[in-house]
């Protein structure tokens, strides 16, 4: 082989040697950085389901001690001393509606909002407290707040209809079809 053929042949090789290693570490790069951008979004995406369980654990628990203070005025509607216990948990039934709407689904904050409107209504304009209508609504906070956990991604997922279902079931344990279990 002559020199300059060598030559050629080198330099053609060495440009094929350099062009497939750029094409590599240019492939690298680019998944690295796919790689890179699904590790950040599955981060966000569990750092809000944390924030929601949180934020929803938190309203539910503030709605029952709302109930309990709501109880305990409807007893006595007049009694100031126990109208700023119900001011005070309205207070702090709002701040953790705040978070769900910051935080939740569109439809967990409007279920929250329900519920707190309803407990605005009876403390502050003394509405007359229905423990059926406020159980209905914090049931339908807490079905919604579950099918967002576990549907995310699906608005349109049926509801579960928690406090139904408790209800029909013992409206069927009372037929004669169903009897009660001794």
């Amino acid at each position: 082989m002559d020199l300059w053929q060598s030559l050629v042949l080198a330099t053609v090789v060495s440009t094929l040697t350099l062009l497939a290693s750029l094409f590599g570490m240019h492939s690298q790069v680019k998944e690295q950085r796919r790689v890179r951008d699904h590790d950040l979004t599955r981060e966000s995406q569990l750092r809000l389901h944390a924030d929601r369980v949180a934020t929803y654990t938190a309203f539910y628990r503030e709605g029952g001690n709302m109930r309990h203070a709501l109880g305990l005025r409807t007893g006595a509607p007049d009694d100031q001393d126990l109208k700023a216990p119900a001011i005070e948990q309205r207070a702090a039934l709002w701040r953790a509606c705040t978070s769900v709407t910051l935080v939740g689904s569109r439809e967990a904050a409007l279920a929250a909002w329900d519920l707190l409107d309803y407990a605005t209504n009876v403390v502050k304009y003394k509405t007359e407290l229905d423990l059926r209508q406020y159980t209905k609504l914090i049931w339908g906070f807490v079905d919604t707040a579950r099918r967002d956990l576990q549907f995310p991604d699906a608005p349109d997922t049926p509801a579960v209809g928690l406090w139904e279902r408790r209800h029909a079931a013992k409206a069927l344990a009372e037929t004669e079809a169903f009897p009660p279990i001794s």
